[in-house]
């Protein structure tokens, strides 16, 4: 029986999912038609690549957004029964890069592998920063069906973004947000 977010460290980060699930740019990088689909791509806490018994595939793949309560969470007392919550939600990012930016060891040569990092940096650095620019568009709104999102007051990059790499038979790159509110 599925769990629903009711407490004041579940609910933002459901709002926080939300929030990632209205980027556009996250809905194409993750082939969504719209947010619901989106949300199949944003894990819960940590996350493990593993494959699936019956169709042999990796499930939990990239792209894809792992959200979790982040530490410094604060509730301060301003009077009787007034409480100030300052809270963090953790955001990471995991971004599969274009097969036009791989290098390919045997046939490039280094002034084309150099252009192809560069491009692969870039790339990255670009998605990353126009998702986190429409979660700053759409914080403290909703999706007009009941679904709020997290009304973030600060976005701190918090690790990252980390250079592409390849693992598992892909190459990604990373990046870890703090998305503070109050």
């Amino acid at each position: 029986m599925p769990v629903t977010p009711t407490s004041s460290i579940s609910l933002p980060v459901q709002y926080a999912a939300n929030l990632l699930a209205s980027s556009a740019t996250f809905r194409t990088l993750v082939g969504a038609a719209d947010a619901t689909e989106a949300k199949e791509h944003i894990y819960f806490g940590n996350t493990i690549d593993f494959l699936d018994d019956v169709t042999k595939e990796i499930v939990c793949a990239r792209p894809r957004a792992i959200v979790y309560p982040d530490e410094g969470q604060e509730d301060e007392a301003m009077g009787p029964g007034e409480w100030l919550q300052t809270n963090r939600v953790a955001l990471e990012l995991e971004l599969v890069i274009p097969d036009d930016y791989l290098i390919d060891w045997n046939v490039d040569l280094a002034a084309t592998q150099k252009q192809k990092k560069r491009d692969a940096n870039l790339w990255l650095w670009n998605k990353l920063g126009e998702i986190k620019e429409e979660m700053k568009t759409g914080r403290g709104s909703s999706d007009g069906a009941g679904g709020l999102y997290l009304n973030a007051v600060k976005f701190t990059m918090e690790a990252g973004p980390i250079p592409p790499r390849t693992d598992s038979g892909e190459t990604w790159g990373a990046v870890r947000f703090s998305l503070s509110w109050v």
